[in-house]
């Protein structure tokens, strides 16, 4: 089995630089052990998901995986199995045609989770890293390297996790049990 943790935060340490500003209240690793607005985000995923065990099928251009309870993702970035360790999400779930939720990466430096909340974004700044959450509230952390120090930081960091084997599971971590599963495709 491959697998790719991309703890997000963790990538701000090679990230040194000038830049935009940090905005919002300075936050550390209670902020991410407790419940926030991260963790909120994942729960109203909750009934876009599937464990593990359900599985869609991706199609042979990456482009859809269907479910038979009408579950349907959307890549708009094709799933490339050749290069999924660079590669970067982009993807929506719809429900029997309604929308449950949407991820994007549109660069290394930035992630979006749209949900029935609102839109949770996570942004590298210089050495630190720009939370906003869909209340349109702002937290920041001036050095990501410092959240090295949290206790279980790989599981209680906002992140992405895949794995392929050769089905594809996606998971975001960072939860309140840790990693929660998203979605599984079988490759065609």
């Amino acid at each position: 089995m491959f697998r790719k943790a991309s703890i997000f935060i963790l990538l701000s340490i090679f990230a040194a630089g000038c830049g935009d500003e940090l905005i919002g209240t300075e936050i550390g690793c209670e902020w991410f052990e407790g419940n926030n607005c991260w963790k909120e985000s994942l729960a109203a995923c909750q009934t876009c998901a599937h464990d593990e065990t359900f599985k869609g099928t991706l199609s042979l251009d990456g482009r859809r995986c269907s479910f038979t309870d009408g579950t349907e993702i959307t890549f708009n970035n094709p799933v490339d199995i050749d290069n999924i360790q660079e590669h970067l999400w982009d993807f929506e779930i719809k429900k029997n045609g309604t929308f449950c939720m949407s991820f994007t990466e549109p660069n290394y430096d930035k992630r979006i989770l749209i949900t029935s909340l609102g839109t949770y974004s996570e942004q590298l700044k210089n050495i630190g890293v720009q939370f906003t959450c869909p209340d349109g509230l702002n937290y920041q952390v001036q050095s990501a390297a410092a959240l090295e120090t949290c206790e279980d930081y790989r599981k209680i960091l906002p992140g992405v996790s895949i794995a392929w084997d050769p089905d594809i599971r996606f998971s975001f971590t960072g939860g309140s049990d840790g990693a929660q599963q998203i979605f599984t495709c079988t490759i065609q």
